[in-house]
Order: structure tokens, then sequence, then C-alpha cells
């Protein structure tokens, strides 16, 4: 069934024609992204293990992740992406450690680089895997602080104007919400049988 879903959103994604068809496959792609791909990883099979989360992932990134390179001057879409990763992140909050890192890259760019929408959409995603996911090792955590911190060179504050200063500093204060929350929700804060 996923995989009969994940062809549609494929076929979605490569069409490229008129302004009305790209409304309409905009429409086509939300449903399909937010009801069907969405609804099969909410399944008991996802959860008993019986389908396997961690295989649907590794077919559904490389998707995801061209549609956010791709898509900048698509805001809607965009944000439709984002919503998705952030219900995955919230109900699925360990096993989805092990690819925040690669959207925190992406999200990032787009955050210093993209309109309004895309922006907000865009941190608050961050902010939602920073804060819910948990890590269950060491090298996952390492590989999404890494991200959060490689991400506060990406833009340059490089610009005199008071405007492009802002947007500078907006950018590293998300980055830096992003690092507190995820401190905030896997290291202990009292003193344990662990540390």
């Amino acid at each position: 069934r996923f995989e009969e879903k994940l062809k549609v959103l494929k076929e979605l994604c490569s069409n490229s024609n008129d302004d009305d068809m790209k409304q309409q496959d905009l429409t086509k792609k939300c449903d399909v992204l937010q009801k069907d791909i969405y609804g099969v990883f909410v399944t008991p099979e996802v959860e008993n293990d019986d389908v396997i989360f961690e295989e649907m992932m590794e077919k559904l990134n490389p998707v995801l992740i061209e549609q956010l390179i791709d898509n900048i001057a698509n805001p809607l879409w965009i944000q439709e992406i984002c919503i998705f990763l952030s219900r995955i992140a919230q109900y699925h909050t360990a096993r989805f450690a092990e690819y925040g890192n690669k959207y925190y890259d992406k999200f990032f760019q787009l955050i210093g680089y993209g309109s309004n929408i895309i922006i907000h959409a865009c941190s608050k995603t961050c902010l939602v895997i920073a804060s819910m996911v948990q890590f269950l090792n060491s090298p996952t955590c390492e590989a999404m602080t890494s991200s959060l911190i490689n991400a506060t060179g990406l833009m340059e504050n490089s610009s005199k104007s008071s405007e492009s200063i802002k947007k500078y500093w907006d950018y590293q204060t998300i980055i830096y919400k992003c690092l507190l929350a995820s401190v905030l929700g896997n290291v202990p804060l009292t003193k344990n049988e662990y540390c």
C-alpha cells in the first residue's frame, strides 16, 4: 500500500505543466502526503513493526528532500511537507531521530533564503523536531547537533542594512532555540543513575 501511494506522489511531483495543472497537482500532492502516506505511518502495523518505519522513511526521504530543494518558489507545498514531518516527528519521537539532521540541513537553507511563509513553516518544524525527537544513541545525537551548529554558518552577516542584520539574528535565534529545545528534551536536568 505504501509503495503505491509513494509512486503516485512521485508522479505528481514530476509533473510540470501549466499553472492550472500545477494548482490541481498541489491539491492532489497534499492529499496523497497528508492522508494516504501519513495514514500508513500511523497504522498499528507500523507500531508493531509488521511494516518497517525505517524502510518507508528511506524511500520517502529522497523524494521530500528533493521537493524541499526544488520548490522554494512554492511556499504552500513546502508548508505541507513541514506539517507532514512535524506530525511524523510527534508520532514517532524516537524513530525519527535518525532522519532529523538530513532535514535540518535543508530547512536552514530555506529559512535563510525563503519567503516569510517558508521561514515560518521551516523554523516551526525544526523546533518540533528539536523538542520532540528523543535520542536513543550518541551518534544520532551528535549528527543532529552538528547539523544545527553547522547551520549557524549558512547565512553570513555581511550587509550593514538593519533589515539584513535583523534577518541574520532572527535566523541565528531559531538555531539557538532548536539547540536549547534539543538539550531540554534529551539531557536529564536532575541527577539520575546514568549521570
